[in-house]
């Protein structure tokens, strides 16, 4: 789809830096991940993780899913994620500039600030933070795209509008999605594939490096890179 903005005669940004939260700037031991619940209209029930809810989200809702996200309105027992330094130094280089898009719900908005101060993101507030509750839309567009990047940009988020700026993220899509949408934008900047090969149940090293390859083939930004980081566990 073709992404048209309204740019808003502001201040011009020096260069934006945007994360993931869920296994990027933090994670959950394993066996201790969070589960998003669900009903369908038949009366079935089932149980999420993170990753299954960002793969499974738009065909469920197609059923007529309504899903519950009060497990996820706490980041109790989070643990330090793999772009957890790296977002830390962006963040203390330049705090206005910086942002977390999460597919969290509005409800969770309280916990992440809480953890951010308590983990040294001392002032973040929810000025840095996006909640998109869910990754896609039901006319398929994605929601780090519409209710992230775009408000990002045009400054309706913080009053700076931007030209160049980096992207951390998990999901395939929403990279995919993410560097398309800027390259289209003309956004100058990295597209992060972030990937811990301890929290990744069915991500290895070698997989991760195949997609690594893949996705910059498809080059959906210019620029995409491949952040691995291996872990030992807690």
């Amino acid at each position: 789809n073709e992404i048209t903005t309204s740019i808003k005669d502001n201040v011009k940004g020096d260069k934006f830096t945007g994360y993931d939260g869920d296994e990027v700037l933090w994670t959950f031991p394993k066996g201790s991940e969070q589960k998003i619940k669900y009903e369908l209209p038949n009366g079935k029930t089932g149980e999420l993780t993170n990753q299954e809810f960002n793969a499974k989200q738009k065909g469920l809702e197609a059923q007529g899913a309504v899903f519950s996200y009060d497990a996820f309105n706490t980041l109790e027992g989070a643990i330090e994620g793999p772009a957890f330094k790296k977002a830390l130094e962006d963040y203390t280089n330049s705090p206005e500039d910086f942002f977390i898009s999460t597919a969290r719900s509005p409800g969770a908005r309280k916990a992440i600030i809480k953890w951010m101060n308590e983990k040294g993101f001392i002032g973040f507030s929810s000025d840095n933070l996006f909640t998109t509750q869910g990754t896609m839309d039901q006319g398929g567009e994605n929601l780090k795209v519409t209710q992230t990047l775009l408000p990002v940009i045009t400054g309706e988020w913080n009053g700076k509008t931007y030209t160049k700026g980096d992207f951390h993220d998990d999901h395939h899509d929403n990279i995919i999605h993410w560097g398309h949408a800027a390259k289209e934008l003309g956004i100058e900047g990295d597209v992060n594939l972030v990937v811990s090969t301890d929290n990744k149940v069915d991500f290895s090293e070698e997989t991760a490096k195949k997609n690594g390859v893949l996705y910059n083939q498809e080059d959906p930004g210019g620029a995409l890179n491949l952040i691995i980081q291996e872990t030992t566990g807690t």
